[in-house]
């Protein structure tokens, strides 16, 4: 059980490291126009509502994107009348490669942690019509969120997702 815990440290290291880089990246700036590259996926995530915690709750979600691994927080639940949708109400992962990639939420309530979701398959997420022309597609999904090491039984909270 140690040596799994020491794995998931090392793990969660390197992931932290590619996403410092990552970062680095992204603040050379967008790649030229006309060089060519096609236009990528991006994924945006919001909080719709957080189900099974009391009023006073304060949760914040950590959402875990896979491929490319990719980190980003969620602290407001979304108000579609907010004309400039700020970070803390929107998580967005540029190049998310959509047909293999997992996205995990972990929730805490004021620093103390409430659990995380089972890794969500994206492919399932985005579907959509080939033959649908559209830009943007959009999907609603509710998540168990169970503490840790539990994997059945009633979840702590659901979070509903954008």
């Amino acid at each position: 059980m140690a040596e799994a815990q020491t794995a998931k440290n090392e793990l969660a290291e390197i992931e932290k490291e590619i996403s410092s880089i990552k970062a680095t990246v992204r603040l050379l700036g967008p790649a030229a126009e006309g060089s060519g590259e096609a236009e990528s996926n991006s994924l945006s995530v919001v909080l719709l509502k957080m189900e099974g915690l009391p009023e006073s709750a304060k949760p914040t979600l950590s959402l875990q994107l896979s491929s490319p691994v990719e980190e980003a927080a969620l602290t407001d639940i979304f108000d579609p009348n907010v004309a400039e949708v700020p970070e803390s109400m929107k998580a967005s992962f540029r190049g998310a490669e959509t047909g293999q990639a997992t996205l995990t939420i972990s929730a805490k309530d004021a620093d103390i942690p409430l659990g995380s979701s089972e890794p969500l398959d994206l492919s399932l997420l985005t579907e959509f019509d080939a033959m649908d022309s559209k830009k943007e597609y959009t999907a609603e999904s509710s998540v168990p969120i169970r503490a840790e090491g539990q994997s059945e039984g009633d979840p702590v909270c659901t979070a509903t997702i954008r």
